[in-house]
């Protein structure tokens, strides 16, 4: 999946993404995910974002 089709995704299909899939986000990837996008995620989605996708988040999507 490309960081502009991650944008396209609305939260309710972020929220949907399984762990799996939202652990194999590249940094791109993870940075190019909405504000809104960070809150629907489940804390087991968060806890699957790797720490280099984790480290390429902005301050607002951490803040979300």
């Amino acid at each position: 999946m490309q960081s502009d089709q991650i944008v396209a995704l609305t939260s309710q299909q972020v929220a949907s993404l399984q762990t799996q899939q939202i652990g194999a986000l590249t940094s791109d990837q993870a940075a190019a995910l909405e504000t809104a996008d960070i809150a629907a995620l489940s804390t087991k989605g968060v806890n699957a974002l790797g720490t280099r996708a984790i480290a390429a988040l902005s301050t607002d999507n951490i803040a979300a």
